[in-house]
């Protein structure tokens, strides 16, 4: 552009757009680092090269949106297309990680492989279910209710939540399989415009969709450097050979990194030999990977990894065999080592010995990466793991390493699900454990492991998670052990403890009713599961009004309770706190204060002061003092709490959002009206968003919120407040509400007639 035309051209459009900017030009805007959903990568160390297809991608997920420009909402795709093993999923997180601050709304990773072979064509229902169950633990994630909702009424809640949100976000939908109906494939796109779909595929079919990047072999110069990263060719013959190595293999991403760590121990010109080497095996192999490899390298492939599969011992290739039956995500040390240990019968250190050789040959041959995490922990290609399942020369060996994992994910869930405190170092056993219990049938052992997921969930906050889960344990143990065995009993109790955390009391009730009398007639009045299930009622008795029915069965149980293990047992604890609130409930606030005091004292000396309990007892406490009008010792209470549980179980956990609702409602009894609606504001938005709109804790927020905006003369807020959140309650027969929305639907009406007559 050598011609001042063109100059004065190009002034013009900048001028033109520059005056289209309604902010300020050149606003800088703090980058943070988004939210991953399911888990945050860590990316790789041998990752090269690249940078054009990156921008490429960003290009495309931004094309017409520059620095200056405004944020323009509509379908944004790319896609990334390329054989297996090209690196397309590695190329998609290695850019989320580099560019993740541009989308601070988040990064959503959904995978679109079926039990298909990957890349393969899938059927249209396997793929609709694929997505559809991936849609609703997102949602779950999130802290939707999901329960008896269907597919478009949760991409609904999806676009809602993203509108809401109003920030960009990335959408990750991978390993999109040939021959999908295009308006099928369009249904996995991105919730709401906001965000930037990515796809990666084998196929080339999608073409008119736009966007695509085409993710073949490696630049050369990025193949050479991958190959001899270890040990530079010293001679023209080492370098002649390196070259016809890169021929061979068609600088094939994956193929070349192999080959790399194999050639740490051989001659440059050897390994080319044996690459040249008729081998029925990887030839059969290079026959099944056809398709979806680089046309004329699919036997050298084959060869290159077999040869690396074939020079470890039996202990790696155990650790690949168990690989193959994990998700497709990080595998820690000691996760390999208590599956061997429980596969083999052998102790623990003779185990960790046995893992630790198996993961470092396995990274030695480069079948395995180091994520650089604290936990040691590795993660394996799928390419090698699809090779280890191709090969299956030993499948009762694969069948006995997935029935130890089980054991194992289960014995870990088992120590740790119950203290949310340890659940960031949970992370990827969770993503292992969700991955075996799909479609688990009838096998008790992976219904046990679905059950302590479920319980993981609960502690989390996640109730509508846990209760699909639950319903699934619920209806195998009822099926294979019976109604009254002692584990369908157990995970009855569990469900009904969900359902009360939901707002569902009525379902609570009946099961923990249908529980109780078969450990009456089986177990007698004075078993301890008898005793608990006691206790389990009463709760939801005390939530329905019921209390006198409640403090009887309180009283009970903490009397068997006190007798078996004494007062400062946990268990005796958390039915002495049961009691003390049926009492506050009946409105016995001297006996309820002497007992909560004590209560708190013990818990403090037997499990800590930040232990979830200790901090649960002490917002009790701090609404007993609300009760008798000590508002400065409620508040101070609560304030601990509440600090304590924004470090400990996040900002947006159910028991944080309780302590900030009740700390708002504290303030506004003693008068500090401003801060209480900032606090309720809060606590509403979040409520909405973790329990949903109809649940009762957001609708009692919403309603003192709206008490607040009315007395405060805000007339403008409060009729918002009431028409987002509590409006529905007004189009719907009264008779399909529960006890507690109607309650609240009567109070609605008496301040509508009362802001009438004030009229």
């Amino acid at each position: 552009m050598d011609d001042q035309a063109s100059y004065d051209k190009l002034a013009t459009r900048i001028a033109a757009q520059v005056r289209e900017v309604t902010g300020a030009l050149g606003d800088i805007r703090p980058l943070v680092t988004p939210s991953w959903f399911p888990n945050t990568p860590t990316g790789s160390a041998r990752f090269v090269g690249r940078l054009r297809h990156m921008w490429q991608i960003h290009d495309a997920l931004w094309r017409g949106q520059t620095v200056i420009g405004q944020l323009r909402q509509g379908t944004a795709l790319a896609q990334l297309v390329g054989g297996g093993g090209m690196g397309k999923s590695l190329l998609a997180e290695e850019y989320a990680l580099r560019y993740g601050t541009a989308y601070p709304g988040g990064v959503f990773w959904l995978s679109a492989r079926t039990a298909a072979e990957s890349g393969a064509t899938a059927s249209t229902g396997a793929l609709t279910q694929q997505r559809e169950q991936q849609w609703r633990n997102l949602a779950a994630w999130l802290g939707m209710e999901i329960k008896n909702k269907s597919l478009v009424q949760i991409e609904g809640e999806l676009h809602t939540h993203f509108a809401r949100q109003n920030q960009p976000f990335l959408w990750v939908i991978d390993d999109v399989p040939a021959d999908v109906p295009m308006q099928d494939l369009q249904s996995w796109y991105a919730p709401h415009p906001l965000g930037k779909t990515l796809l990666t595929s084998r196929s080339h079919e999608y073409e008119a969709l736009g966007g695509m990047v085409d993710v073949g072999v490696l630049a050369e110069p990025e193949a050479r450097s991958l190959l001899t990263q270890q040990r530079p060719p010293v001679s023209d013959a080492e370098a002649a050979a390196v070259d016809g190595i890169l021929t061979a293999l068609g600088r094939h991403a994956l193929a070349v990194d192999v080959a790399a760590a194999r050639l740490k121990g051989k001659p440059y010109p050897e390994f080319l030999a044996d690459l040249h080497k008729p081998d029925t095996d990887a030839l059969d192999l290079a026959r099944r990977f056809a398709g979806q490899l680089p046309n004329g390298h699919e036997a050298s492939i084959a060869v290159t990894l077999l040869q690396s599969i074939d020079n470890v011992n039996e202990t790696t290739r155990d650790f690949l065999r168990l690989a193959a039956v994990l998700a497709v995500a990080p595998i820690s040390r000691r996760l390999v080592a208590r599956v061997l240990a429980a596969a083999d019968g052998i102790n623990d250190s003779d185990a960790q010995d046995r893992a630790d050789l198996a993961l470092h040959q396995a990274r030695e041959q480069s079948l395995a990466e180091d994520t650089g995490v604290a936990d040691f922990s590795v993660t394996v290609h799928i390419l090698v793991t699809r090779t280890m399942r191709f090969r299956a020369v030993h499948p009762e060996r694969s069948a006995a390493l997935r029935a130890a994992a089980v054991q194992a994910l289960t014995a870990e869930l088992a120590g740790q699900a119950d203290d949310i405190r340890h659940h960031a170092t949970l992370v990827n056993w969770i993503i292992h454990a969700r991955f075996l219990v799909v479609g688990m049938d009838d096998d008790l052992a992976t219904g046990m492991l679905c059950a302590w997921i479920a319980h993981y969930d609960y502690v989390r906050g996640a109730y509508a998670a846990a209760r699909t889960l639950q319903e699934q344990v619920l209806a195998m143990r009822r099926r294979v052990q019976g109604d009254e065995h002692p584990d369908t009993l157990t995970i009855m109790n569990n469900l009904a403890a969900t359902l009360r955390a939901l707002g569902d009391l009525n379902g609570a009730r009946l099961l923990q009713e249908e529980v109780l009398a078969v450990s009456r007639r089986v177990l007698g009045d004075e078993h301890l599961d008898t005793l608990r299930d006691m206790n389990n009622l009463g709760e939801t008795m005390r939530e329905m009004g019921v209390l006198t029915t409640a403090k009887a069965l309180h009283a009970q149980a903490l009397a068997g309770y006190r007798r078996v293990f004494g007062s400062d047992h946990p268990c005796t604890l958390t039915v002495t706190n049961n009691l003390a609130l049926t009492l506050a409930e009946l409105g016995d606030f001297s006996a309820t204060l002497q007992l909560q005091e004590d209560l708190l004292s013990l818990s403090k000396r037997v499990l800590g002061d930040e232990h979830p309990d200790t901090l649960g007892y002490m917002n009790n406490l701090a609404v007993t003092f609300a009760y008798l009008k000590e508002f400065s010792a409620a508040c101070k209470l609560q304030e601990q709490v509440l600090t304590v549980r924004q470090r400990v179980l996040g900002e947006d956990h159910p028991e944080t959002l309780r302590s900030m609702n009740n700390l708002a409602g504290f303030l506004a009894s003693s008068g500090e009206f401003g801060a209480a609606r900032e606090l309720f504001k809060q606590a509403l938005v979040r409520r909405c968003r973790v329990l949903g709109q109809h649940h009762t804790a957001t609708m009692n927020t919403a309603w003192s919120l709206l008490k607040i905006l009315a007395q405060e003369g805000l007339q403008d807020q409060a009729k918002i407040v009431m028409q987002e959140y509590l409006a529905w309650l007004m189009d719907i027969a009264p008779e399909t509400l529960s006890s507690d929305q109607r309650k609240i639907r009567d109070r609605l009406n008496n301040f509508l007639a009362e802001g009438s007559a004030a009229t």
